[in-house]
């Protein structure tokens, strides 16, 4: 009884996996140059708003775990944001920095941020509401150097869950 419970379990987890132990394949993918260097293949996107930023995060389902595989990050300061509007995400803070930041969070993947923009847009077709979708664009191209993704570009429409 035992040894059919555990190959029963073995079967419907291959099952899962797509049978041969990987995860089924992504059932989205951004687009751009990017793709030379990463997969870009997601399952689901979730923005995350606190008072300080805005974060689309497009993340891939791998079993009970999860991986960012792009996330894009909006800086609020100072920000007079209009539903539908494009914001420029190369803008300077008067901290400094930059007003998008581009990330990942990959299994075995050093690449955690990108270099700086040298064109960038997010664009929120609404404003996010806690237990809505939101709707939106984006689009970067990160400034030329020697760091990997230098030069490449990145873009894609999405409709984000915001729990």
């Amino acid at each position: 009884m035992m040894r059919t419970v555990c190959t029963t379990l073995v079967v419907l987890c291959l099952a899962a996996c797509g049978g041969d132990g990987k995860p089924p394949a992504p059932k989205h993918q951004l687009d751009g140059s990017l793709l030379e260097l990463m997969d870009l293949g997601y399952d689901e996107v979730v923005l995350t708003e606190t008072v300080d930023d805005i974060s689309i995060r497009f993340v891939r389902k791998l079993g009970a775990s999860e991986e960012t595989v792009l996330k894009v990050s909006m800086a609020l300061l100072d920000l007079m944001w209009v539903a539908g509007k494009p914001v420029d995400l190369t803008e300077t803070l008067s901290t400094g920095a930059q007003r998008g930041v581009i990330s990942r969070n990959v299994t075995n993947d050093p690449r955690t941020v990108f270099p700086l923009l040298a064109r960038g847009t997010l664009t929120l077709n609404s404003i996010p509401m806690q237990n809505q979708r939101t709707q939106g664009n984006f689009r970067v191209t990160f400034i030329n150097g020697i760091e990997p993704a230098s030069g490449h570009t990145a873009y894609g429409s999405f409709e984000a869950n915001n729990p």
